[in-house]
């Protein structure tokens, strides 16, 4: 009877409970540590994003195709 109730009532061990926090904190640290090397590497390089995302923009919201279609008359 005793082999039971030991079966159903299953304590967990003080080592598991330890071991699962450990793991997360591993990954916490793992997320903390890539977004530090993003800002790293845009802090770096932030010129040349910047002349980037412009260059982008500016062709994105280029209008001066419209007037090259026109017909001439």
């Amino acid at each position: 009877m005793k082999s039971k109730i030991s079966k159903k009532n299953k304590v967990l061990s003080p080592g598991s409970a330890d071991r699962s926090l450990r793991l997360a904190a591993v990954g916490t640290l793992e997320v903390v540590i890539i977004i530090a090397v993003l800002l790293a590497v845009a802090l770096l390089f932030r010129t040349e994003i910047t002349k980037f995302s412009k260059s982008l923009f500016e062709s994105a919201f280029n209008t001066n195709y419209v007037e090259l279609l026109k017909p001439t008359a």
